[in-house]
């Protein structure tokens, strides 16, 4: 429904918030439609994503120190 929302305010020739009429159900649309937010869907997994990328580079960047520590252990 976000998209027809958009789509029909573009035919009608309104400049639009593309955020807003996307975020935003109309006073017609059932509650079905009130968690119709696609933008900030997207925004906030992007979000989750780089915060996942980033503890996943930690993670690595550790057991690779571990790895390292390990081997220079070995060889002595």
């Amino acid at each position: 429904m976000a998209i027809l929302r958009m789509l029909s305010q573009l035919e009608r020739g309104n400049k639009v918030d593309v955020r807003y009429v996307l975020d935003t159900p109309g006073p017609d649309e059932d509650i079905f439609f009130a968690a119709d937010h696609r933008i900030s869907t997207l925004v906030n997994w992007e979000r989750q994503a780089k915060k996942m990328i980033a503890h996943l580079k930690t993670m690595i960047s550790r057991y690779q120190h571990r790895l390292s520590n390990l081997s220079t252990n070995v060889s002595d």
